[in-house]
């Protein structure tokens, strides 16, 4: 007969002391950032708990835009979370030309792959697994492990590209439809419609790469898609990696720009959510303009300094020309053998420095009837 209040007692104790250390885990987590931003050289853009999971739609959106204009503008630096940097406009052009071995994209995210491997520098076989095996054994944290811990390296590497792939493009595949049924019809589809019917017909009813190439509207439309509702606030991150830390020099382009310092270790990002957004490169930007880019020459699947939500320079995503083809087709797909209801363009979520379209959302989309 005691067991049973001797298990609630312990039971309740037990909950007590993990309400209390998740309190001072909180705090400490509150105190930390504080105490970073006031000794930092460098602004810092609150990083705290709350900030990162509890998604609060608006405020740090606001607040990375407002860093954007404060220091961005001016050619300064400031940071979103302790070690990550985000480069201002001037620093740009430099980051794009730095080798990879100074700048690295693939150390700038933990337990991922090395595009080296995928680019085929030195190395002869083209095969996935591999290129993996041969990684992993040449981590030192995995020198001289036994098959089964390099089999689990190689595992997180394939879920961490898998990810990368198929996380990405269905966050920008529900952007893009979001877009699209939270618009009039006769403002986009009927035009992209249009558009694409007549490509499918000159193509002898066979789409191929060419011809996908051709619809100028579509590949408007899922640009400024991708412009308003990129994957982060922050984009194409590069880990420095000279022990001597790495300097920025002036830019030419931006008088009175300083030279700016990253710390070995440190990475630095590009502020993807101010250059998207910033009136001086983008007439109206808060408001979507499906055809914005139908005359610009450069095609959606190039980065340059005004349009990143591929990334940017050396590293920019290395799939994307693939992912396009598959975004068009599902498009396509999509509005020849669907029908919906308009409905209001759902609220995206934040959460961190990452942007997501609204999970909670609801939708009204059946095949269409013959």
């Amino acid at each position: 007969m005691e067991i049973l209040p001797r298990f609630t007692l312990e039971f309740t104790s037990l909950a007590i002391n993990f309400f209390i250390l998740t309190i001072v885990w909180i705090l400490y987590g509150q105190l930390a950032s504080l105490f970073r931003h006031f000794c930092s050289s460098n602004p810092v853009v609150s990083s705290t708990w709350a900030d990162k999971y509890i998604g609060e739609p608006k405020s740090t959106v606001a607040a990375i835009t407002d860093a954007y204009y404060r220091y961005s503008k001016k050619s300064q630096l400031f940071r979103v979370e302790d070690g990550i940097y985000v480069l201002p406009p001037s620093a740009f052009a430099e980051a794009r030309k730095v080798h990879h071995e100074t700048l690295s994209s693939s150390h700038a995210i933990d337990d991922t792959i090395f595009l080296n491997y995928f680019l085929g520098r030195d190395h002869a076989d083209t095969i996935l697994l591999p290129m993996l095996v041969k990684y992993v054994q040449k981590t030192p944290e995995y020198e001289g492990k036994g098959k089964e811990q390099i089999l689990s390296g190689v595992i997180g590497r394939l879920v961490g590209l898998m990810f990368a792939a198929i996380d990405t493009t269905t966050m920008t595949t529900t952007h893009i439809l979001y877009d699209l049924i939270s618009n009039p019809r006769s403002m986009y589809v009927d035009a992209i419609k249009k558009e694409y019917q007549e490509a499918l017909a000159k193509h002898n009813g066979v789409w191929t790469v060419l011809a996908l190439g051709e619809l100028k509207h579509l590949d408007s439309f899922i640009k400024e898609s991708q412009r308003m509702h990129a994957v982060g606030l922050v984009l194409g991150a590069r880990k420095v990696m000279p022990k001597a830390g790495y300097t920025f020099s002036s830019s030419p382009e931006s008088p009175g720009s300083e030279t700016l310092f990253i710390p070995a270790g440190a990475r630095v990002t590009m502020p993807l959510q101010g250059v998207h957004f910033d009136p001086q490169l983008y007439t109206d930007p808060e408001k979507f303009n499906g055809f914005r880019f139908a005359d610009d020459p450069v095609p959606s699947s190039q980065p340059s300094d005004k349009f990143m939500s591929f990334g940017h320079g050396r590293h920019a995503c290395p799939g994307r020309n693939l992912a396009l083809v598959v975004l068009k087709l599902i498009v396509i797909e999509f509005l020849t053998n669907y029908e919906y209801k308009e409905i209001e363009r759902p609220a995206d979520m934040i959460f961190g420095t990452a942007r997501m379209p609204n999970f909670r959302a609801k939708v009204s989309i059946r095949r269409v009837r013959d």
